[in-house]
């Protein structure tokens, strides 16, 4: 296994009409020198991959990341030293790249150097361009090394529900990475399990029943800890940035109706609906919405909660299904598409009997029809299900 250096320029500064380098192509460069140890994941635009970085020394005042930490996470390759593990993205287009191309990498690179650093939030270290080849310059985006995402996670599962108080971990970091990014002006459009990494830290024993379950037994069920991170800002925007926006963002079982009925000025509540569908199938460990097209799409939300002409409210005051949403009526008549006629069924029926029903309360209130009633990352950090989680996880640090 061989080193690999690149000739790239010394760093990236962003400005509003693309790459801006220090320096010229070809003047004020610096070698980047790494080992490939192994490819993490390929898409249509870049690579992934695991490497030991040798230098430039980027990481001397960086503590270790999670995967650091322990030894038996390194791979074993023999006769090898090994400096410090890193993810090295590498997005496949060249230096003059199609507007489409060029937005994906400027966004992938600038948003996490503008956004404050956050726990959940993936680390960039570096990025630049490869001058190797002034045909065919390549972006590299250093970042912190992670084990896999959420859906990697889910799969191995094999069925065994997550524990109550993980679930409930996960659910905090995730929300706070949200309200993070939210606060700091920008919004991902991207949310899905693949984009959620997730490094493993130990086991706890966490605490029976679930909050507010109707079951009675305690006792405790021994799980993993996880770190969250999100990651992949290609399709982030500004938030007030001029529409229109792109219409086809998000994996289509996260996407929020009012894209899949291709409005252009939607809102950042298009995150909130992509996290609400994912914490159900964190909770379900199926996707609560699997639709094989756009139409099957838009019915299997139907068939959940409801068409959204008039909300349905319980006995005691509450929302049981998706509400109304008068702007979505409209965007499906613009596309001559009418809503089946559909009474939804009790939110909570989708779910074990023995899930907490104010952290159903919260998915049901990400996934509201109407964008503009849906809960915000920091309602649900204010949510009483929350509150309790944080109370109890300041008593612990004490």
């Amino acid at each position: 296994m061989t080193s690999i250096t690149k000739i790239g320029t010394p760093s990236i500064s962003i400005s509003e009409d693309g790459f801006i380098t220090q320096g010229r192509i070809g003047l004020d460069t610096s070698a980047r020198t790494f080992t490939e140890l192994k490819v993490l994941g390929t898409g249509d635009f870049s690579t992934v991959s695991l490497c030991d970085w040798h230098s430039p020394d980027l990481l001397a005042n960086i503590p270790l990341s999670d995967m650091e930490i322990e030894p038996t996470r390194r791979p074993v390759i023999s006769g090898m030293t090994f400096g410090r593990l890193v993810a090295v993205k590498r997005i496949r287009h060249s230096y003059a790249a199609t507007e489409a191309d060029g937005a994906l990498a400027i966004a992938t690179v600038k948003v996490p150097q503008v956004l404050p650093p956050h726990p959940n939030i993936i680390m960039q270290h570096d990025a630049f361009l490869d001058v190797s080849s002034p045909d065919d310059c390549n972006v590299y985006v250093v970042l912190e090394p992670m084990e896999g995402n959420l859906y990697h996670l889910t799969k191995v599962r094999r069925g065994k529900t997550f524990a109550a108080g993980l679930m409930m971990s996960m659910f905090h970091q995730l929300a706070s990475a949200i309200d993070h990014v939210h606060s700091h002006g920008y919004f991902h459009r991207d949310l899905k399990p693949e984009n959620i990494l997730v490094t493993t830290t130990g086991l706890k024993d966490y605490s029976l029943p679930w909050p507010g379950s109707p079951r009675a037994d305690a006792g405790v069920k021994r799980d993993i800890t996880v770190k969250l991170k999100l990651t992949d800002f290609g399709l982030a925007r500004e938030r007030g940035s001029p529409g229109p926006y792109t219409q086809y963002v998000s994996t289509r079982w996260y996407r929020a109706p009012e894209i899949l009925l291709l409005s252009k000025h939607y809102t950042l509540s298009v995150d909130y609906w992509s996290l609400g569908a994912i914490l159900a199938e964190l909770v379900n460990l199926a996707p609560l919405f699997p639709g094989a097209s756009t139409i099957d799409q838009i019915e299997r939300i139907v068939q959940k909660l409801g068409s959204p002409v008039d909300g349905v409210i319980d006995d005691d005051g509450q929302l049981v299904d998706g509400g109304s949403w008068s702007e979505g009526l409209a965007l499906a008549a613009d596309l001559g598409f009418r809503f089946p006629t559909v009474t939804a069924m009790r939110f909570s029926s989708f779910f074990d009997p023995d899930i907490s029903p104010l952290f159903i309360d919260c998915i049901r209130g990400l996934l509201a029809w109407n964008p503009a009633q849906r809960f915000t990352a920091k309602m649900c950090l204010e949510h009483e299900f929350l509150l309790d989680f944080q109370k109890q996880e300041a008593e612990l640090q004490s």
